[in-house]
């Protein structure tokens, strides 16, 4: 994944085959709100806790 902007607050990565959060990822984006991971391949969502201002995580279709 590229470099995100520091300051995003929305972020939908739904429908990207992910297979994991990157904790490196997550720590960086201190500002995000809202993350839509919906439709992916995830089987746990480790790194999330680094998303300290998150108000809304979508994360169906997974295999959590």
């Amino acid at each position: 994944m590229w470099p995100l902007p520091r300051t995003l607050e929305y972020l939908n990565y739904s429908r990207n085959c992910l297979k994991r959060l990157k904790p490196e990822v997550t720590a960086s984006l201190a500002k995000l709100t809202t993350l839509d991971v919906s439709s992916n391949g995830l089987e746990n969502l480790d790194g999330v806790e680094n998303l300290r201002c998150l108000s809304r995580l979508q994360a169906r279709n997974n295999q959590i």
